[in-house]
């Protein structure tokens, strides 16, 4: 996807948690509903920027320490990372929308 894609992939996921959360009322969803539902990318996200300061490198030069580059190292396919992701983020949103 790249990283223009992805940026605005994330911008528009994150956007539409919001919105669900503040224009949707009736539905009691819980204020950490949005945040559970990116949390894969932002955990991803925070776990790179450290893992790249400890090496003293800059935070913003790519590597292939992300989790579904690990996943892909231990010889998980394209289409099995994608679908674990696909999990994870449905799991959490799911936890965000019983409130637990």
């Amino acid at each position: 996807m790249g990283d223009s894609g992805s940026t605005a992939l994330g911008l528009s996921v994150a956007f539409l948690s919001l919105d669900f959360y503040r224009f949707n009322p009736a539905a009691k969803v819980s204020p950490i509903f949005p945040i559970l539902v990116g949390l894969l990318p932002l955990l991803d996200l925070i776990l790179a920027v450290i893992r790249r300061l400890r090496a003293r490198v800059s935070p913003f030069q790519g590597d292939r320490g992300h989790f579904y580059d690990l996943l892909l190292a231990r010889g998980w396919s394209v289409q099995r990372v994608a679908l674990a992701s696909y999990a994870a983020t449905a799991a959490l949103a799911l936890i965000g929308r019983l409130e637990l």
